[in-house]
């Protein structure tokens, strides 16, 4: 007969049988989480470090064009790009061309108690006219109550690929006639030699070629209004040599800042930022660059410069001969 010391010790070694292997796969787990964990507070820590050095520089930057200048500065009328979430406490200034629609997607998903997928809403949804409120609704002094109070956030592009996304979304493949009847129509008639009839009347078909020197013909006088939002330069819709950011991201580097932002902010538990393979169907239009850009003349790459040099400085983005 197994005495009773004898049978406890075989239970015991039966449990440590049976458990081991998962207590060995738990202790792995942790050891995983662990590195996991520590990556992300790198990646954390690193992305702080680079948007210190983002700041700095578009600080330095304003200094040297000695346009650092109080927001207050700015007509209201002009602060209709920044996007006011109250309950989140957040001002993100959309730019058009720069995952904007995704950003949108993201805020008007928070607005439920359990928020949404963001994919889950139409992208025309987020471009409606009262889809948001915007900071140029409020009183001056609740703009600059907001402005210090709240989260502020942008994202910047290469005024070349951004300009190129606009001409292949509004022009080349659009969905609808607004752009060309609008814009194309005039491009046409000015920058055509013997336009046809069909093209004056549609603007259907204008070549990447004529809608740059449209662009290059505009006077930057009054950027609100000479330049459609979609191909208005970044410093002036978003203005940062006048707010103090607390994050300026890149498309370039797009996944990485938003994942931030998310966690920063701490609505990464309610939302995730769509992948761009989810949301976007073309081909990236930063692989088709050379294709459009070769043949511009060396004189329009200056005229364009000219109208995004503010852009390419804050940003740090290279002028591009292709």
């Amino acid at each position: 007969m197994i005495s009773i010391t004898r049978y406890r010790l075989y239970v015991f070694l039966i449990i440590v049988a049976v458990l081991a292997p998962f207590y060995i796969a738990l202790l792995r787990f942790q050891d995983e989480l662990s590195n996991d964990l520590k990556e992300v507070k790198t990646d954390f820590y690193k992305a702080e470090i680079e948007q210190k050095r983002r700041k700095r520089l578009i600080d330095k930057t304003c200094q040297f064009l000695k346009i650092n200048q109080s927001i207050e500065d700015i007509p209201p009328s002009y602060l209709d790009h920044f996007i006011v979430d109250d309950t989140h406490k957040l001002i993100y200034c959309f730019v058009p061309k720069v995952a904007c629609t995704n950003w949108k997607r993201i805020l008007l998903s928070l607005r439920n108690s359990e928020a949404k997928d963001p994919l889950s809403i139409a992208g025309n949804e987020t471009h409606q006219a009262n889809a948001f409120k915007t900071l140029n609704q409020f009183t001056p002094e609740e703009i600059k109550t907001k402005l210090r109070d709240y989260w502020k956030f942008a994202f910047a592009r290469h005024p070349y690929e951004r300009i190129l996304s606009a001409y292949r979304n509004k022009f080349e493949d659009s969905y609808v006639d607004y752009f060309r009847k609008r814009f194309g129509t005039e491009i046409v008639k000015k920058f055509r030699n013997k336009p046809s009839k069909e093209s004056l009347e549609k603007g259907h078909d204008v070549k990447f070629a004529e809608f740059i020197n449209y662009i290059a013909s505009l006077k930057v006088s009054d950027w609100k209004k000479q330049f459609n939002e979609h191909w208005r330069p970044v410093f002036d819709l978003c203005f940062p040599c006048h707010v103090d950011y607390d994050f300026i991201g890149k498309y370039e580097t797009l996944e990485a800042d938003a994942n931030y932002i998310l966690e920063k902010t701490g609505i990464a538990k309610y939302v995730k930022f769509p992948e761009r393979v989810q949301s976007y169907k073309k081909q990236p239009t930063k692989d088709v660059m050379q294709t459009y850009y070769r043949n511009l003349s060396t004189d329009l790459h200056r005229k364009l410069f000219e109208i995004y040099k503010e852009d390419f400085t804050l940003f740090e983005y290279e002028l591009m001969y292709l």
